[in-house]
């Protein structure tokens, strides 16, 4: 078991070290993350204030004011999220072509005996398809389930700060 875990986590160090050129459009991405994630947040918030502060109390001015507010907040969380995939697409796609090019390059040196024993359509399967689906759970799953446990974090500590008891 210790074998398979200290080869995993090579195999996890080589991988991640072609998101090195890319670590500060990654810390962009994970600022925008957290940004988006407390506009997304604040939308509830601000949903609680238009039902208990404006519209019960018949405040217009502040109807109007939350309104925009709230319009604001889910425009900018919109923009900023969007923004986010984008960074994280492009990082994606760069990775992906240069693991492709070297996995290619890598291949195509290969000795003659190697490639009389596989088929060509095998062996671009193998390189497009594996390294796509492995650069895609590694941006796309990961930011994804860092989203959604970010997410649920926040929310419980709105509702502990809205009413713990």
């Amino acid at each position: 078991m210790k074998r398979k875990t200290a080869k995993s986590i090579r195999l996890l160090t080589r991988f991640l070290r072609y998101f090195r050129p890319f670590k500060r459009r990654i810390a962009l991405g994970f600022v925008l993350l957290v940004v988006g994630l407390f506009l997304s947040l604040i939308q509830p918030v601000i949903s609680m204030a238009i039902i208990d502060k404006a519209l019960l109390q018949g405040n217009i001015a502040l109807l109007n004011i939350l309104g925009l507010t709230f319009l604001g907040a889910a425009l900018l969380s919109y923009l900023v999220s969007t923004y986010r995939q984008y960074i994280f697409a492009v990082i994606q796609q760069k990775v992906i072509l240069k693991l492709r090019r070297e996995l290619t390059t890598h291949v195509l040196h290969l000795p003659l005996d190697f490639h009389n024993q596989q088929s060509p359509g095998y062996l671009m399967s193998r390189v497009d398809g594996d390294v796509g689906n492995l650069a895609g759970v590694m941006t796309d799953r990961y930011v994804q389930t860092l989203v959604d446990l970010l997410t649920l974090l926040g929310a419980a500590v709105i509702l502990v700060l809205l009413s713990w008891e």
